[in-house]
């Protein structure tokens, strides 16, 4: 089970199911300090994989079934935990971890949507019609809220998976995190004074009432403070300078808003859906015949330029 760093008896997630287009956790928010909630979470219900940090995996089970798929980071335990089911969960066994409120950025939106697209053509677990508006919802929602680097990284990430399994198996990870690193947005730690003043997010509109309805009022502002983690487009539409603030690291980045560059990224998401769409049967394909390449222990040697020894024990080249 993963359990919350910052609250420490809070169970974040005992394992996951995929949905298809994302992932649900179970049994999430439960308080372990709580005997009864210990016994309730021995009870086994239906998941389709435990993450990394709190799986117990044999050796033998990967020289059986293969490595993970080469994604470097995010969906890599999903597939996994798809591949070898059933599994079994157990209390006693877990780690603490940061609130993943914690950790909003580009760089695991990219890792994630490429990833799950890659999941989704192995495993099929809900329709292409599905998969394409959930991406199109997103990359939309970042363009209204100004995340407009989130929107470039989303479509890079489907653009990828565009390029096909060749394209992963061969693909400097490294310099793609540092490319990715590079066009992320930068958060800045907040002082005291500014926190104390974000306590109170900025609002656009104030409701006023009337008789038994409510009457609202637009009124645009040069520079609006929002939380990063629920921020809604609607509140946020009219702001020339958008704040986005993350109370839970107590830092913030700063948006200004450009509308010329929020239709360009219109256009573009459109001419890449399109592309998407046209070639979506065939990447499928591809990524299901190169998929015993993918998990293949030569591959996971070559990359890491190790030795695995006779007794399964690994021996690193210095």
């Amino acid at each position: 089970a993963m359990l919350r760093t910052d609250r420490k008896m809070i169970q974040a997630e005992q394992s996951g199911i995929y949905k298809g287009y994302g992932i649900q956790s179970v049994k999430a928010n439960i308080d372990l300090s709580d005997f009864a909630n210990v016994v309730f979470n021995e009870i086994e219900e239906p998941h389709d994989y435990q993450a990394w940090f709190y799986a117990c995996i044999p050796i033998k089970t990967y020289l059986q079934h293969g490595f993970s798929l080469p994604f470097f980071m995010k969906y890599d335990d999903v597939e996994y935990g798809l591949r070898l089911k059933p599994s079994i969960t157990l209390n006693g066994i877990f780690v603490w971890h940061d609130g993943f409120e914690y950790k909003r950025n580009g760089i695991a939106l990219y890792y994630t949507e490429r990833n799950k697209l890659i999941v989704h053509a192995l495993y099929k677990r809900t329709s292409l019609a599905r998969i394409l508006l959930e991406e199109c919802r997103q990359i939309c929602a970042h363009i209204a809220l100004a995340r407009y680097r989130f929107a470039e990284m989303e479509l890079m990430a489907v653009q990828d998976f565009c390029k096909g399994p060749l394209w992963l198996l061969h693909s400097d990870a490294r310099r793609k995190y540092e490319q990715l690193s590079a066009m992320d947005y930068k958060y800045v730690h907040v002082s005291p004074k500014q926190k104390k003043q974000f306590k109170q997010i900025g609002r656009l509109r104030q409701m006023k009432p009337c008789g038994k309805q409510m009457k609202y009022r637009w009124r645009p502002k040069e520079e609006l403070v929002v939380s990063d983690t629920d921020a809604k487009s609607i509140a946020v539409c009219m702001a020339k300078r958008i704040i986005y603030f993350n109370r839970f690291s107590n830092s913030k980045y700063e948006i200004d808003r450009d509308l010329r560059r929020a239709m360009m990224l219109v256009g573009k998401t459109m001419r890449v859906m399109l592309s998407f769409l046209k070639n979506y049967r065939w990447i499928q394909r591809q990524y299901g015949e190169r998929y015993e390449e993918m998990c293949s222990e030569k591959l996971w040697r070559d990359y890491l330029n190790s030795d695995v020894t006779g007794n399964g024990s690994y021996k690193y080249r210095v």
